[in-house]
């Protein structure tokens, strides 16, 4: 199977368009390379791409990999290895049910740790515990 043969470029999009496009999507790629800036954080674009439900391929860098497990809820490249990138583009693509599931997983892991209802919870507990220890 060649990549040529499963990748559309589209051009360009306007931005009402994008999320439907993640949506219809059957695999995103987000290749991050190993710099300063990508070690210090978890790209919002990401957290976009797993609420999607579509399975992810992604290089493991920065706080990726302290939420997402590779081959259980996201496919995770080698940072800088194009190789490896190109394989775990393979390998999603050789297992639609696989993958299907993987993203399903990841879907998940965005719900539990980046949606905005869950972390203003979290935060409101935080400041109400501060506010009391200082009361």
């Amino acid at each position: 199977m060649e990549l040529e043969d499963k990748v559309i470029f589209v051009g360009k999009l306007k931005k009402e368009e994008v999320p439907q496009f993640l949506v219809n999507a059957d695999l995103l790629l987000l290749d991050r390379p190993a710099t300063k800036r990508s070690e210090g954080g978890f790209p919002t674009k990401l957290g976009e791409y797993l609420a999607t439900g579509n399975p992810v391929v992604v290089t493991s860098v920065g706080e990726i990999p302290n939420y997402l497990e590779d081959g259980k809820s996201a496919f995770l490249a080698v940072p800088d290895s194009i190789e490896s990138f190109k394989s775990k583009i393979l390998e999603a693509l050789s297992d639609e049910n696989k993958a299907k599931q993987i993203g399903l997983n990841g879907k998940k892991i965005a719900e539990t740790f980046f949606d905005y209802n869950v972390q203003a919870k979290i935060m409101n507990e935080f400041l109400r515990k501060i506010i009391n220890e200082n009361e």
